[in-house]
């Protein structure tokens, strides 16, 4: 039989969507990791990225992933002492599956057994229309066999947005986890995929490379770490104690992005005839797209107006810039 009548013969596993390019989570194997591989107790993105977490309370964490040894990692997650424990998604444009019957699916595991929650919606942004509900349900999905990993599926028709209006950061959120009940529940997770179609599909194995710089287009981080590293050459002197310099993305930004650093006191600000001091504050200029504008500032005033000069690390310190457009 040809290769052709096979696929054929699969049916609308295939019909209802490529064979690549498939899943449209960013990070559904949690194989990237920029901000820190935990374990953090904190809200927000803070571990894994593209995943977020919405109560402070909840731990999140990088295990090795012993479900499908071809994949690093998986992603723990351990529930507040209310034993909610949501990791949430949000995937950029609400236009994304308009109309369209989408299926998601997750390997999931925990020492708990029991039902847990998931839900999907559609936001329209800030200034956009109200966000829309599509599936919100804490005992659909339930463990049944404590420790085992077991995969979860769901199909859902995306309400199409005809008629709405789109504010800004509009995009779809997806999330799971413990809602409530079970003080510090402990949860699993591996190969998360959303897709088009009311069939899924094999999980989509993505490189490393790719999902990074998918990652890279919400956040990313500039690390420095060895002794007296060389942070920014050249930079020019654009007064008598400050230099700037203009650094690019590595890719094309979501929306124009904030910056911070890890401290002014991790940065040296030098000049090209040897007088330099440790840096007294630091400046984030005009953030675009696609690059953003950093003006390092020194107490003493004794550069020269368009001097060259250059941003290394001070001794012993590690530096960091860290570059969020996140939804």
């Amino acid at each position: 039989m040809s290769k052709a009548r096979q696929l054929a013969d699969l049916g609308n596993v295939y019909d209802d969507g490529a064979l690549s390019n498939r899943n449209v989570i960013v990070n559904g194997r949690f194989d990237v990791w920029q901000r820190s591989t935990g374990p953090v107790t904190n809200s927000g993105y803070t571990t894994v990225d593209r995943w977020r977490f919405p109560a402070s309370g909840i731990t999140t964490e990088q295990v090795s992933n012993d479900r499908d040894l071809s994949i690093p990692y998986a992603l723990k997650v351990t529930a507040d002492g209310t034993g909610y424990g949501i990791t949430q998604t949000r995937i950029e444009d609400v236009r994304t599956l308009s109309g369209k019957d989408a299926t998601f699916s997750i390997w999931v595991k925990s020492p708990t057994t029991g039902a847990f929650r998931f839900f999907i919606e559609q936001n329209f942004g800030s200034g956009g229309s109200s966000t829309v509900s599509i599936l919100d349900n804490a005992s659909q999905f339930s463990i049944a066999s404590a420790n085992t990993w077991e995969q979860f599926t769901v199909t859902v028709t995306m309400p199409s947005i005809s008629g709405k209006t789109l504010g800004t950061a509009h995009h779809v959120s997806l999330g799971i986890g413990a809602n409530s009940g079970t003080a510090n529940r402990v949860m699993y997770y591996s190969e998360a995929q959303l897709e088009v179609g009311d069939t899924g599909t094999p999980f989509e194995h993505e490189p490393h490379s790719v999902t990074l710089q998918k990652c890279r287009r919400y956040y990313y981080q500039k690390n420095w770490t060895s002794y007296y590293e060389q942070v920014f050459m050249p930079t020019w002197c654009n007064s008598t104690n400050s230099q700037e310099v203009i650094f690019y993305h590595p890719v094309e930004m979501r929306a124009s992005p904030s910056c911070s650093h890890n401290g002014v006191g991790n940065f040296r600000v030098n000049n090209s005839k040897g007088q330099d001091e440790t840096c007294s504050n630091i400046t984030f200029k005009s953030p675009r797209t696609d690059s953003a504008l950093a003006n390092f500032e020194k107490s003493t005033a004794n550069f020269t107006v368009g001097d060259a000069g250059y941003i290394n690390t001070e001794a012993n310190n590690d530096a960091s810039f860290y570059i969020d457009a996140e939804l």
